[in-house]
């Protein structure tokens, strides 16, 4: 989980060389090293936050989550389909993160890996 800095750490901003922004709670602007991974971190960690909420929240999806369901593995495909628009709603943006930090966390390492050798 990244922690926002939301302006109360001037250290922390002059180390990490960040103007703070604090939409969402979450700090983007940064320039250090790695600097977008630390960002898709955070907003991973906001997008799995409202997921997680949604989750408790929606009676639909709770239904089809429920722990009947769960226990036998078995629901019905008139709700499945009902369902499916939500979830990919809540799922693309996650695997757009995933690709992005792959990316990003590829670009550091290799990097570091070149410069070792």
């Amino acid at each position: 989980e990244g922690r926002p800095l939301q302006g109360n750490y001037p250290l922390s901003r002059d180390a990490l060389q960040c103007t703070p922004s604090t939409s969402m709670g979450v700090t983007y602007g940064c320039t250090f090293p790695g600097h977008k991974a630390y960002e898709l971190i955070n907003e991973y960690w906001q997008r799995r936050k409202q997921l997680l909420q949604y989750r408790e929240d929606d009676f639909e999806l709770n239904g089809w989550l429920s722990r009947v369901a769960d226990t036998y593995s078995s629901s019905s495909q008139w709700y499945i389909d009902k369902i499916e628009p939500l979830l990919d709603y809540h799922a693309k943006p996650i695997l757009r993160l995933e690709k992005e930090l792959r990316n990003e966390l590829a670009r550091i390492y290799y990097q570091v890996e070149d410069e070792v050798r």
